[in-house]
């Protein structure tokens, strides 16, 4: 299970929840935003799941949209890629597992729509919609 979890102020973070896991997960709030300390300079996040993925408000960002894991046809080499974004910029990343089970988020496009959901269709591609207009876009290739 994926997490889109909007952070109090800072930190905006992607959580994940592994297939059989028994459940009972902290991530840390209110003493993490993120994996950093929230209220202090310095605390004990041992006891806490780590975000897999996170950013910061430099950017103008706000809050972060939880995505889907790709599963459509329509591009094979992003199978089990999962998507995310960002509500006030319209950034959106892609997150992939290394080797090494550690995660890479890589940012994809800047589309200056203030996303506020994803979705699928029933052949698993991707879609978004935009918060101000209503509009749905599909996402695809760049041409």
């Amino acid at each position: 299970m994926w997490i889109g979890d909007v952070g109090q102020g800072a930190w905006e973070e992607i959580d994940r929840v592994a297939a059989g896991s028994l459940g009972g997960l902290n991530f840390g709030w209110n003493i993490a935003e993120g994996n950093h300390c929230f209220n202090s300079r310095s605390c004990d996040l041992s006891p806490f799941v780590p975000a897999v993925a996170e950013y910061d408000h430099h950017a103008g960002d706000c809050a972060v949209i939880g995505g889907f894991v790709y599963r459509g046809p329509a591009f094979p080499s992003l199978q089990g890629v999962y998507f995310y974004a960002d509500e006030c910029t319209g950034r959106l990343w892609s997150l992939t597992p290394d080797a090494t089970g550690a995660w890479t988020s890589t940012e994809l496009l800047n589309t200056h729509i203030n996303i506020s959901s994803f979705g699928e269709d029933q052949a698993h591609e991707l879609y978004v919609t935009g918060l101000n207009d209503g509009t749905v876009y599909r996402l695809a290739a760049a041409e």
